[in-house]
């Protein structure tokens, strides 16, 4: 009994909330595409100034993708990310140039970092990685290039601030508007505005009782 009672709990909420969605899915899908556009501006810019760029060896002695060294004789370089180095547990590891996760190598991850940044979860660690970077093909050093800080600035401000206090806004101002006006059935779906009519004119129509 008590499950029976949650589900049709569950499922009044829902009936809730695609009302409400239904009443307000033009503001809804106006202010969804203005956060959307600001991240996407964002990701293109951020894939310009950053794609390759934060990639690194996992060997820290090594700071040169492959092709990227120092030529030393015979064509060969000691600085490149290649063959094998013994590892913190004594075995041998394979050198590897990868970059971590969040990054801006396409439009799809640097969407995914900057929602990850908008919810300002570590939003600073991925601003100093920023700062690291000298160029692709080479490790990033620590605070080589400082003025790509100003991005990150930039985004936190306009694009995850700005953006999300804009949402917040238009839902706030709509629910003050629904108390204002009053109408207590405007978050009520169509069916369950006629079976309120339909009581009320039930209610209304009762036949008088004779004495």
């Amino acid at each position: 009994m008590r499950w029976e009672l949650l589900r049709w709990e569950l499922l009044r909420l829902l009936r809730l909330s695609f009302g409400i969605l239904s009443r307000f899915s033009f503001l809804c899908l106006f202010f969804a595409f203005t956060v959307i556009l600001f991240f996407l501006i964002f990701a293109i810019l951020g894939v310009q100034l950053f794609s390759g760029r934060f990639h690194s060896c996992n060997d820290e002695s090594r700071e040169y993708a492959k092709g990227f060294g120092d030529e030393l004789a015979a064509g060969l370089s000691q600085n490149e990310c290649t063959g094998s180095f013994l590892g913190a547990d004594g075995e041998m590891v394979a050198r590897e140039w990868a970059s971590p996760l969040p990054n801006f190598d396409n439009a799809g991850e640097a969407m995914l970092c900057l929602f990850e940044m908008a919810t300002v979860e570590d939003w600073n660690g991925v601003m100093k990685m920023a700062m690291d970077i000298r160029g692709i093909g080479i490790a990033p050093k620590n605070e080589s290039n400082p003025i790509m800080g100003l991005y990150f600035f930039a985004y936190m401000i306009f694009g995850a601030l700005f953006a999300a206090n804009l949402v917040v806004a238009a839902v706030v101002d709509t629910f003050m508007r629904v108390k204002e006006s009053g109408d207590a059935t405007l978050f009520l779906t169509d069916e369950q505005k006629a079976w309120c009519d339909t009581i009320r004119l039930t209610m209304r129509e009762a036949p008088d009782r004779r004495p």
